[in-house]
């Protein structure tokens, strides 16, 4: 299910759906949501009720939805009000107060994340117990991808022969299996960072529902 008010949302989805096809698993359903202020839509396009009204007839194993957070509450509730016990997939944008405040209707819920503050791996616990340290709260996953963009910064520095901007530039292009706090890193031709993400589920932890990390990258 995609979310057309944004192209990161359409973009995802089609990266989820290679993902899946390549796995030899199947897309039984595309659902497209389309924001209200659209022109020429009906209104099933645009309303949430009537996307998963479709998912009635043969529900799937799981939904991978690329919208953000708010709608995926909405998503969810809709889901709950229909009698549909479907399990979402989706991203890290999944991680705000608005989705978390659901409680066990989320359970199951899964995710890919740039950053898990509770992964045990030595180099990530040093980073968030200095972190904890010197801000008195745990970094986010923003906080995370600063810190390993300034190291490959500084890392392509000492690297780079002189500190001109394209020499710089060359030997971060060069980067290769970099070692952060966010996952294993490789700059491509094009300035892409390569890497696996921390999987992470919803699970029941004492009182709370949180996200729990699953799977680190490698």
């Amino acid at each position: 299910m995609s979310s057309v008010v944004n192209d990161y949302s359409i973009q995802l989805s089609a990266d989820f759906k290679a993902g899946i096809i390549n796995n030899g698993l199947e897309v039984s359903n595309e659902l497209w949501l389309w924001s209200s202020r659209t022109t020429n839509i009906s209104n099933d396009d645009s309303s949430i009720a009537a996307q998963v009204g479709k998912l009635k007839a043969s529900p799937p194993d799981a939904l991978v939805f690329t919208g953000a957070g708010k709608e995926a509450r909405e998503l969810v509730k809709e889901l709950k009000k229909q009698g549909l016990n479907i399990p979402l997939v989706s991203s890290e944008d999944l991680m705000v107060p608005e989705f978390m405040e659901l409680g066990k209707d989320i359970l199951g819920t899964v995710i890919y994340s740039g950053f898990n503050p509770d992964s045990k791996r030595p180099q990530l616990k040093k980073f968030v117990k200095k972190y904890k340290k010197r801000f008195g709260h745990e970094p986010g996953r923003l906080a995370a991808l600063s810190y390993d963009a300034y190291s490959l910064i500084a890392e392509a520095v000492i690297k780079s022969p002189t500190l001109k901007p394209s020499h710089v530039r060359k030997a971060l292009m060069e980067v290769k299996d970099f070692k952060g706090v966010t996952g294993t890193i490789t700059i491509t031709e094009s300035g892409e960072s390569i890497k696996e993400p921390f999987l992470m589920e919803v699970r029941k932890v004492g009182r709370e529902y949180k996200f729990v990390g699953v799977q680190d990258p490698k």
